[in-house]
């Protein structure tokens, strides 16, 4: 801990004060020093706290549900992404895919679940976690600043995805699936989104 401190100083030093967001940043995901970009075990048993994942399955069964019945209250989109800020392991997204995928086929089939994480060694984690729905296109790693709605266009954001999942498939004029231009409120299909952080 005390490298973390100096390396703090250091910035604060170098280029005076910093806002208590980049402090955080700091302490949290420093590539060398940062509390989720250490090998250390964080989660479970052996680590500093449980999340209800590393319970049981069932939280992200319930709350699968509870996404699959607002896809059908916006009517059922034929492509909705799923945003999760701060997955930790995917432990909650594997949860919540793995009962769609069993449970709510046309809502899985409409699902695109994005993880965003700034944690280059938990993104590994995730990416070993989820690799089955990372591999067929239904789970991609997003970048940190990746925001539905935010200030890049649909195409860029789709694109600056560290996994995209549009593979093999043709794109309509804005970079996104051919065939998903209805719009709900103005948007098209491929523009809604659940964002999700626990």
């Amino acid at each position: 801990m005390n490298l973390l401190r100096h390396k703090i100083e250091q910035v604060i030093r170098e280029r005076g004060p910093i806002p208590f967001a980049r402090y955080m940043e700091l302490c949290l995901y420093d590539p060398q020093y940062g509390y989720y970009s250490r090998s250390a075990e964080q989660f479970g048993k052996a680590g500093d706290f449980y999340t209800s994942s590393d319970v049981h399955a069932v939280f992200g069964r319930l709350l699968a549900r509870q996404f699959e019945e607002m896809w059908r209250a916006l009517g059922s989109p034929e492509s909705i992404e799923l945003i999760e800020f701060g997955p930790g392991r995917g432990l909650f997204a594997q949860d919540v895919l793995g009962w769609s995928e069993k449970k709510f086929p046309e809502f899985y089939c409409a699902l695109h679940y994005i993880l965003v994480e700034s944690s280059p060694s938990l993104r590994q984690r995730i990416e070993a976690t989820l690799s089955r729905y990372v591999e067929t296109g239904k789970a991609a790693i997003g970048p940190r600043d990746y925001f539905p709605g935010g200030p890049l266009p649909v195409a860029q954001r789709r694109h600056s995805l560290a996994q995209h999942v549009s593979a093999g498939t043709e794109t309509g004029q804005r970079g996104v699936p051919s065939g998903t231009a209805h719009t709900i409120d103005g948007a098209t299909q491929s523009e809604v989104s659940i964002v999700y952080a626990n």
